[in-house]
């Protein structure tokens, strides 16, 4: 089914996309924070790992749900959307 496989390849291509942004605005965020001097430098880097980690987690599961559905319907007949 070189459509499926398409479709997944597209999520997949668009959710790194997403994810790239959101850790680029993450990173931009914690260099203005680090510019300013507010808090401890070693705390506010662990503080940002762990935003990341659990960011990435959380976009994993996002994914995963999304080729469920993209799955789910590409077995769909058009006429017939109700397999859903």
């Amino acid at each position: 089914m070189p459509s499926k496989k398409r479709a997944q390849a597209e999520a997949k291509g668009a959710g790194d996309l997403t994810r790239d942004a959101y850790l680029n605005a993450v990173r931009q965020a914690r260099e203005a924070i680090e510019q300013n001097k507010l808090f401890d430098p070693e705390r506010l880097e662990y503080s940002f790992w762990l935003v990341q980690k659990e960011a990435e987690r959380n976009w994993q599961s996002v994914l995963d749900e999304v080729l469920v559905i993209g799955d789910r319907l590409a077995g769909c007949p058009q006429s017939r959307l109700g397999c859903l």
